[in-house]
């Protein structure tokens, strides 16, 4: 039911967004609150009857997750990243601009609307190990973090899983070790990567640069071949 919402909701944001009267981020802000004001609702429906449920799908809890689930999470995620590989020419010209987009012959309106699909899906994905309340961290921090990393749109997203694997790695190991909540631990993990890729940049500037030009840059970068 849940995944059903999330796609519908996608699907809705991606007609609103496409009129002159809400731009993408009201129409995102919008869908937002709703869906919180709903979700608080269904909990005081529920009358504590699931709250152990509630508060594992609001905050997370990565080891309930079952092993049907696992699988299922394995799948979506492998049709998610086959999308953005077949698709990331036509992705990344209408990220730039959607005119230059429609003018190359890029379906805009099926990318844009596969686009918010496949971020409803990978937000499913990210309920189960980290909890609604701090999905949009594990969704951004990554690639804010290999933004600041790479200068090549290919480098990002390489930097951005690589950092989003290491986080999970190091955050599991400290929620072992201190007994702190799993999902908590991930995303505090991600805020010090990106706090001190922040505060190394802003003391070397030079630093972002000699990264994006560096031979490790190059390989996993093809813009410019």
């Amino acid at each position: 039911v849940g995944g059903v919402f999330a796609v519908g909701t996608a699907l809705i944001l991606a007609n609103l967004s496409k009129g002159k009267t809400l731009t993408p981020d009201i129409a995102i802000g919008i869908a937002f609150s709703g869906s919180m004001a709903m979700g608080v609702i269904l909990i005081s429906v529920s009358r504590g009857q699931y709250f152990g449920e509630l508060f594992s799908y609001l905050f997370g809890n990565i080891l309930a997750v079952s092993s049907t689930e696992l699988w299922a999470i394995s799948l979506l995620a492998l049709i998610v990243g086959a999308f953005m590989w077949l698709f990331f020419r036509g992705l990344l010209i209408m990220t730039l601009s959607k005119d230059v987009a429609c003018a190359q012959g890029v379906p805009v309106r099926w990318l844009d609307c596969a686009l918010l699909t496949a971020v409803a899906v990978t937000v499913i994905l990210s309920v189960r190990l980290v909890g609604v309340v701090l999905a949009s961290a594990l969704l951004v921090l990554p690639g804010a973090i290999g933004h600041m990393l790479s200068g090549h749109y290919r480098g990002v997203i390489a930097v951005s899983m690589g950092t989003a694997l290491l986080s999970i790695t190091i955050g599991l190991g400290l929620s072992y070790r201190l007994d702190w909540p799993a999902g908590a631990s991930i995303v505090a993990t991600l805020v010090a990567k990106f706090i001190v890729t922040t505060l190394l940049f802003s003391s070397w500037p030079s630093l972002s640069k000699r990264l994006s030009g560096s031979y490790i840059g190059r390989i996993i970068s093809s813009e410019k071949r």
